[in-house]
């Protein structure tokens, strides 16, 4: 008998720990979408504590993009988010240095930035999306994903990017993005292979940081921004096939 009550006991305080973490279970998807508005908003908690974060215009890419590392505070019943790219003018790059036996010096853009036509040379309203190359001091501007600058011994250089005139009226930070400057490490490198942020996730000056300071309360499934609580409310979507049509949608 005694053992049987101990079996008893073992599975009730199994109920009880399973049902505690299924409850503290917040990710998902959550959606604002106010009456009226032809934009709204999506905030995707993943289970692994990293989010995606994506304000969308009806029809057009989206008007911000940030992705990063969600914490819950079970006790507040608060979420913040911590975007992976703290200060969003400024993004970091990697790089691969070697040596050619060309002349000059060449610089490769090699990752998904790439496929998607980063450096376009089209116009388009207002003008073009510009992005620089500045290499010991000197400005290059590039306009394609790789080219070649006769210039040789680099020991620096860094990126820059405007976006096109027609978004002027917009946070500075987010129409001029500038890379962290890179310094070259092998004497003699004449060829750098250069990856942008994955975080990006294909138009950079859609990408915004938003800092820790930021926090959502937790009411019921809803999740309501603290310091805008009237119009900033997310839903969680509970039907998971329609939460992954909405990520469809905001892929770029």
């Amino acid at each position: 008998m005694k053992r049987i009550t101990t079996f008893l006991l073992f599975i009730l305080a199994g109920i009880i720990l399973f049902s505690c973490h299924t409850s503290n279970d917040i990710s998902g998807l959550y959606l604002n979408a106010p009456k009226g508005w032809a934009s709204y908003s999506q905030l995707d908690l993943r289970k692994d504590s990293t989010f995606d974060m994506r304000f969308m215009n009806q029809g057009f890419i989206p008007s911000y993009h940030s992705t990063g590392k969600w914490h819950f505070d079970e006790k507040n019943k608060d979420v913040s988010l911590a975007s992976y790219i703290k200060r969003a003018p400024t993004f970091p790059i990697t790089v691969e240095e070697s040596i050619a036996k060309a002349k000059g010096t060449t610089f490769v853009f090699r990752n998904r930035l790439k496929a998607l036509g980063f450096f376009c040379t089209e116009e388009a309203e207002g003008g073009k999306d510009k992005w620089i190359l500045n290499a010991n001091g000197i400005d290059y501007e590039i306009t394609s994903d790789t080219f070649t600058i006769s210039q040789e011994n680099i020991s620096l250089f860094c990126i820059e990017g405007f976006w096109n005139k027609s978004r002027r009226d917009l946070d500075p930070d987010r129409i001029h993005k500038k890379s962290k400057v890179y310094y070259v490490e092998k004497t003699g490198s004449n060829m750098f292979m250069i990856d942008f942020p994955d975080c990006w996730d294909g138009y950079p000056f859609a990408y915004v940081s938003i800092y820790s300071s930021v926090r959502f309360h937790l009411t019921g499934k809803k999740l309501i921004l603290r310091n805008n609580p009237k119009t900033m409310v997310y839903e969680k979507i509970k039907d998971e096939k329609l939460a992954n049509e909405y990520r469809k949608e905001f892929c770029p």
